[in-house]
């Protein structure tokens, strides 16, 4: 996604998923599985037709705020109502069409995954790729409420990880399918670590992609393992989940380069996969608990 099209979202704030939300942050589309916002949706408000992302798309809704809110909805032409409080969770899958309307103006945390990654997901975690999710309202799921909102706060941060908030996403719909899904069989999760040679492949291709955005599914391609199993092992073997490795060899990088005196910041941010000067600042300070224009006169 573009500079051009963020700005333009943002000067209209409309969901993504939803456009009659008022939207806080999104992820757009910048992720390939699914799009996590956190929206403000008005009460008495009802969809005259479904949007299409609602349809494509499985959805996934925890309440984050502390009113009491009743929530209607229609399912097999039945009307039911009931009474939503913080961290009460929604899943809605694709293809099905519920009309909701609250009697209060809520926020909601969203998550809309795409039914392949899900698929993906499953073929990946050694279960059935027929994947069916159940509908369920109104309930609780402490560990998938902090997941969902984890991923979603990524994106009201001036710099996401994307590669982190990628990991967090694929965790969020392994729980998803151990806990919410039919027709599965999972098998044992794989335990260890990964092997010297491994590892060392994965670090040469992080070490060679500095500048750019780097995937969690390039990365288990590598060590030809799901991005699950891939995300686990690497954390089990080095003590530290893939995003905050990478980050690490980029600071490193960054201060080599510092040292040498031969780029400007703007140029070594760039060089070192940060969004921009700012981005390389606030991760430095964040990490070396200086800038780097304090690093580089010392």
């Amino acid at each position: 996604m573009t500079k051009k099209q963020h700005l333009d979202r943002e000067s209209v704030q409309r969901s993504w998923v939803k456009p009659h939300f008022h939207n806080l942050n999104s992820s757009g589309e910048v992720l390939d599985c699914l799009i996590a916002e956190t929206n403000l949706e008005d009460a008495y408000v009802e969809m005259a037709k479904p949007y299409p992302a609602l349809v494509e798309r499985h959805i996934l809704l925890v309440r984050d705020d502390a009113v009491c809110a009743k929530l209607d909805w229609t399912i097999n032409g039945r009307r039911k109502t009931d009474a939503y409080v913080s961290g009460d969770l929604i899943l809605n899958p694709a293809g099905l069409t519920t009309f909701p309307r609250w009697d209060k103006r809520v926020k909601l945390h969203l998550l809309a995954i795409r039914p392949e990654s899900l698929k993906r997901a499953a073929e990946q975690m050694d279960m059935t790729s027929k994947v069916e999710l159940i509908p369920h309202y109104g309930f609780r799921d402490r560990l998938l409420a902090q997941l969902i909102q984890t991923v979603v706060s990524e994106f009201s941060q001036p710099y996401p990880d994307l590669l982190y908030a990628e990991t967090m996403a694929h965790a969020t719909m392994a729980h998803l399918l151990k806990t919410s899904a039919n027709n599965v069989k999972p098998t044992k999760d794989l335990k260890g670590k990964l092997s010297a040679r491994t590892l060392q492949s994965v670090a040469e291709y992080m070490q060679a992609n500095l500048s750019r955005r780097v995937s969690l599914e390039e990365l288990a391609a590598i060590a030809q393992l799901s991005t699950v199993h891939f995300a686990r092992l690497f954390r089990q073997t080095t003590g530290r989940p893939p995003h905050q490795w990478l980050l690490e060899q980029r600071l490193r990088q960054a201060e080599k380069l510092l040292i040498a005196k031969t780029l400007t910041i703007s140029e070594i941010a760039t060089q070192t996969g940060f969004s921009d000067q700012s981005h390389l600042t606030r991760a430095f300070r964040r990490s070396r608990g200086m800038t780097p224009s304090h690093f580089r006169s010392h």
